[in-house]
């Protein structure tokens, strides 16, 4: 990654390569974006199933009051899944390792504002498969989108690196603990980390939608596709097995 520039309000330059429209650079935002969508689908979606497993759990005395650590079990493996999986998110830069992360992405995003210009929205209509519009038409959606990530008070045909700021400030406050925890605890047995303990599921879930509100904002910036979750939807009620016995009774012996 290239040293952090510490101008927030890049102002335009031919002559700084991070300070001018950058095609390649915006190229590999619009990957990394796409490659973090899995990674993104397994957090929410795994968020969504615990809590549909949590309410069965409280719902039913016969599983919340057995005498079985089986739900326990089940809860610490879904929490330090996502303590892990949220870590590989924010991953920071490491020299020596080149990885997707979504805090790489912001922090780039942010210090090469300029590489993203209002022509990046634009071509974004020529993509093929993309429905035709009228010049009209087009020029509308392409300036509703560009002031929603466009530096329009300052007239800049820039990001609004301010706002890339303010974002990576809330995602570091939903998970720089739980990234603490992953690091110290889970991904290494520090000594350091021994008094750390595991988070309940609040703090995961508010730290899942700070990173998922994130991501959608962005993803819809890079690409034009503006999702409103990025869990599957799956036709049936997967839980429904919940609903029957699982242990069936064995049918009486006949007497002879």
């Amino acid at each position: 990654m290239l040293a952090v520039d510490k101008q927030d309000n890049l102002e335009p330059s031919g002559a700084h390569p991070q300070r001018r429209p950058d095609p390649d650079r915006v190229a590999r935002w619009r990957e990394t974006i796409r490659v973090l969508q899995s990674e993104l689908r397994d957090l929410e979606w795994f968020r969504d199933e615990m809590a549909k497993v949590a309410e069965i759990v409280r719902s039913n005395p016969l599983i919340l009051y057995a005498e079985s650590y089986f739900p326990a079990h089940v809860l610490r493996w879904y929490v330090e899944s996502q303590c892990l999986r949220i870590r590989r998110l924010i991953e920071g830069d490491n020299p020596g390792y080149d990885v997707w992360s979504l805090r790489l992405l912001l922090e780039d995003m942010r210090r090469a504002a300029e590489a993203f210009s209002r022509a990046n929205i634009a071509e974004l209509f020529d993509e093929p498969g993309i429905p035709e519009y009228s010049d009209e038409i087009r020029n509308f959606l392409v300036e509703a989108m560009w002031k929603n990530v466009g530096d329009i008070g300052r007239d800049a045909d820039r990001l609004r690196a301010r706002d890339i700021k303010d974002d990576l400030k809330q995602l570091s406050a939903a998970t720089d603990a739980i990234r603490d925890i992953a690091t110290k605890k889970l991904a290494h047995n520090s000594k350091d980390g021994a008094h750390l303990l595991l988070p309940n599921l609040n703090p995961i879930s508010k730290a899942v939608d700070s990173i998922i509100e994130i991501s959608k904002r962005y993803h819809a910036t890079l690409t034009g596709e503006s999702l409103l979750s990025y869990a599957p939807t799956y036709m049936f009620n997967w839980y429904d097995v919940f609903d029957k016995p699982w242990k069936v009774a064995e049918a009486p012996v006949a007497q002879a």
